[in-house]
């Protein structure tokens, strides 16, 4: 039973579907009842993991993703979080104050929105803006004004919240010196946060059919490159492969978790979670499928199950440990599998000792550990 669990929900709607994204989300038709009806499922559907796989576990995060959660409006986001405060403030065996982060679309989150979210403890917001320039916009499918995000932006700065904003390289007719522009304007509507990430296309979706608006592969890692050094330049830290910070208190301290492997359970279409037996070093992944229709069938959704072996989760650490700046989490790498990262794979660690390469060149050094396991 995990001491602590954090907590995913998802929110699978979406006005329309950029045309980069492969994750998933259904069209979204404004009404009360449908969401209302939602967030009384994902309730209770918490409950349900909860009860079954982590009854005493103290939850020191939570994110909501999407899907466009501001898509719930005020009074959507004010019935789930009130649903969930009784979880939220059993964290007496915690050292602060639990971290919740939303994500939402400067469109849909307006101030209504976004006051039900700093009135119920919200302490992070995450805009999707992907790049302010509208030929850029315009290129991936992205729809919304590229002046949204100011007015979202300041009100959450200004109410004293963090805020986090996205932005992407390799999207069509992008220059570095757009990408520059991007941060510099991220910077100065007061982001402490900023995920940079690289775009890639998968071939199921629109972007791919037009693969030649497009920069090169040569070009497009100079595009991300160029907005790494611009962030580095402007004082924020790389804490992982896409991740920025201005101030360590500004890391995401959910997705923290993810990289060094820590417990979480997630509720909603397409969400999952991942439970470790720190004795056996075996665990538990929770899933639920792809299927909004099967999630609001019968009176509580219940997740798909995969026993995870030993081997497995052993890769999943070095997988997502390394794409942390400070690695995995040595000791509860120990503590679980009874070795040493160094006992592991220690040819793949010797051929690259410098930290900051490994991360840079993440899957080549993934390749040398996992060939390592076999």
């Amino acid at each position: 039973m995990p001491e602590s669990c954090s907590l995913y929900l998802h929110i699978p709607f979406c006005r329309a579907k950029c045309d980069y994204c492969d994750f998933y989300s259904i069209p979204f038709q404004q009404n009360d009842r449908k969401i209302g009806g939602y967030v009384e499922t994902l309730l209770r559907a918490v409950e349900e993991l909860r009860a079954r796989y982590a009854p005493l576990a103290s939850v020191p995060s939570l994110y909501i993703g999407g899907g466009t959660p501001s898509l719930l409006g005020a009074r959507g986001v004010a019935a789930l979080l009130d649903g969930l405060a009784p979880i939220l403030a059993a964290k007496t065996a915690l050292p602060v104050t639990p971290e919740i982060t939303i994500e939402a679309n400067a469109e849909s989150a307006d101030t209504a929105f976004l006051e039900a979210c700093r009135l119920r403890g919200v302490t992070r917001l995450s805009l999707g803006v992907q790049s302010f320039d509208a030929a850029c916009r315009a290129g991936a499918g992205r729809r919304e004004t590229p002046e949204g995000p100011d007015r979202a932006a300041r009100f959450w700065t200004e109410s004293g919240g963090s805020l986090s904003l996205d932005l992407m390289t390799g999207l069509p007719a992008q220059t570095e010196y757009l990408i520059r522009r991007d941060i510099e304007r991220a910077l100065a509507l007061g982001a402490a946060h900023i995920s940079l990430y690289a775009l890639t296309v998968e071939e199921a979706v629109p972007l791919a059919r037009r693969a030649e608006t497009l920069p090169e592969s040569g070009a497009a890692e100079g595009l991300w490159l160029a907005g790494r050094a611009a962030l580095i330049a402007a004082g924020f830290h790389q804490y992982e492969v896409s991740n920025f910070a201005r101030a360590a208190a500004a890391c995401c301290r959910h997705n923290i978790r993810y990289w060094r492997m820590e417990n979480w359970i997630g509720a909603g279409p397409s969400a999952s979670g991942t439970l470790i037996d720190d004795e056996t070093g075996t665990g538990l992944r929770l899933y639920y499928p792809d299927d909004l229709g099967a999630f609001l069938r019968g009176p509580v959704p219940l997740p798909l199950v995969e026993e995870l072996d030993r081997l497995t989760l052993i890769k999943e650490s070095i997988l997502m440990g390394y794409r942390y700046a400070e690695g995995p989490d040595e000791t509860l790498f120990f503590r679980r599998f009874g070795k040493r990262l160094d006992e592991v794979i220690p040819r793949a660690l010797a051929k690259w000792p410098d930290r900051g390469e490994r991360m840079l060149f993440l899957n080549r050094f993934l390749l040398d550990a996992f060939a390592e396991l076999e």
